[in-house]
């Protein structure tokens, strides 16, 4: 056996030093699958290593599919296009520290998609076990970070960030989520029938809040009269377009919160003014060239006639007729 040194390190499953086939056991019977508790791997080899006083466990598992579903085209697709090795931690077992060897495996889908297989058992990037972050969010909720770090042999900042991690993932489940900045806008149901739906978004966490089927002050303004106080008082800064009923709607419910016009709006309608400045600019131009166009005609007109509105052409014949005739 290997001793390891004692020090609470950043990331246990990152410094788990590489473990060599032949140092591993194979393991004949389920019992430790059964006690991963998973449906995704199952144990094959086990070993065991030292850590100062303590024996930490360690789990080669193999994948139970040999394929998986690509997301773009949903096919099940089993080419496997590249393969590393990877590390987590996991819940202890028989008060042992564990840890999961498996490969990850990247497919590449007929349809031309190349991507990472996704696991139940960790999300991507982490390197421990969403039993194991679950399991040191629940010790935080009983005890200090402080006392959790040292018992799980992990940095403090490691702690914290699990703990922040799952305690945000628990109030966006609950529907405890406090926002901070409300978006309000429209979209319409039926083109050039008037008909509007009022979505309300959050747009810190870029996610939909609430979409009413009518966009109406009435209907905001109930919205807002069904909050908690909390929520309410959560609220700091609502991004509106620049209907009327809008604003007085935020003022009335939510006099502490700062009122906004989003770009787009400001942009949409700044472009519509000036384009309607052009269209006016250019007829009343065409109109003043028509005007001046008429008086120009009509000068030329008179100065082509005689001092008594007959033509010089006219005047020559007359004069020729009355020289002729004389």
């Amino acid at each position: 056996m290997i001793l390891l040194p004692m020090a609470c390190i950043k990331d246990a499953a990152r410094a788990v030093k590489p473990i060599c086939r032949q140092e591993f056991a194979d393991c004949k019977d389920t019992i430790l699958t059964t006690l991963l508790g998973i449906s995704v791997l199952a144990v094959t080899m086990y070993s065991f290593r030292r850590e100062g006083d303590q024996e930490v466990l360690h789990l080669l598992c193999a994948h139970r599919s040999e394929g998986a579903i690509c997301p773009k085209c949903g096919a099940f697709c089993e080419h496997i296009h590249e393969e590393k090795k990877r590390c987590i931690r996991h819940t202890n077992i028989w008060g042992k520290k564990t840890f999961l060897h498996f490969l990850s495996r990247r497919f590449l889908c007929d349809c031309g998609n190349e991507f990472t297989e996704e696991l139940r058992l960790v999300d991507q990037w982490r390197h421990q076990s969403r039993d194991f972050e679950f399991h040191i969010y629940e010790s935080c909720l009983k005890g200090s970070r402080k006392q959790v770090a040292k018992r799980e042999r992990l940095s403090q900042s490691t702690v914290r960030e699990i703990f922040n991690r799952w305690a945000q993932f628990s109030a966006v489940k609950s529907g405890r989520v406090l926002t901070r900045v409300v978006g309000i806008d429209e979209i319409s149901l039926k083109m050039r029938h008037k008909q509007f739906a009022l979505v309300i978004s959050d747009v810190e966490r870029n996610c939909i809040l609430e979409v009413l089927p009518v966009r109406k002050r009435k209907a905001f303004e109930e919205w807002i009269d069904n909050l908690s106080e909390a929520e309410r008082r959560t609220i700091h800064c609502v991004s509106i377009d620049m209907w009327a009923p809008y604003f007085h709607a935020v003022r009335n419910r939510l006099p502490k919160a700062k009122i906004v016009v989003d770009r787009f709006h400001v942009m949409k309608h700044l472009n519509e003014r000036i384009t309607q400045l052009g269209v006016d600019l250019l007829e009343r131009r065409r109109a003043q060239g028509a005007s001046l166009k008429r008086r120009t005609d009509s000068r030329d007109f008179r100065c082509a006639l005689g001092p008594d509105g007959i033509s010089s052409t006219h005047q020559n014949h007359r004069w020729n007729v009355g020289t002729e005739s004389g």
